[in-house]
């Protein structure tokens, strides 16, 4: 979308020497916030990522995006670790930023699903095991 929007608007963003100043930097940032978006969708028991993902996510190649994981580390979006040899990057720590309603209501359902987990396993706890139970 970020493409997109600057072909509609290059007109505009031409006419502000600022932003063509600094075109480089906010596409960066763009796929950093892009990259830290993917890992908020993620439940935090799933938080490794190949770089083919991460480049689809932010729509570069794969070199673009390993570049772009390497700055959100150095930069302390994200903290996590980057395995080589399986072209992956687990991360275990995103900047906490301010959230969105659609944001705030996702954990919400994720916590509502896993009070029903536990006790669907309450339940199958005290029915396989009724000695157990006072």
């Amino acid at each position: 979308r970020y493409e997109e929007t600057i072909s509609k608007y290059q007109d505009k963003l031409m006419s502000q020497p600022a932003l063509v100043a600094s075109a480089d930097r906010v596409k960066e940032k763009m796929e950093i916030m892009s990259l830290v978006e993917m890992v908020f969708t993620r439940g935090a028991e799933n938080r490794n990522f190949s770089f083919g993902d991460i480049a689809h996510h932010i729509r570069q190649d794969v070199g673009k995006a390993e570049f772009t994981v390497l700055k959100a580390l150095a930069y302390g979006v994200i903290k996590g670790s980057i395995d080589q040899v399986s072209r992956t990057v687990n991360i275990t720590w995103v900047q906490p930023r301010v959230l969105t309603k659609g944001q705030i209501a996702a954990p919400e359902i994720k916590f509502d699903r896993w009070i029903q987990g536990v006790q669907d396993t309450l339940v199958f706890l005290e029915q396989e095991t009724p000695e157990l139970r006072m």
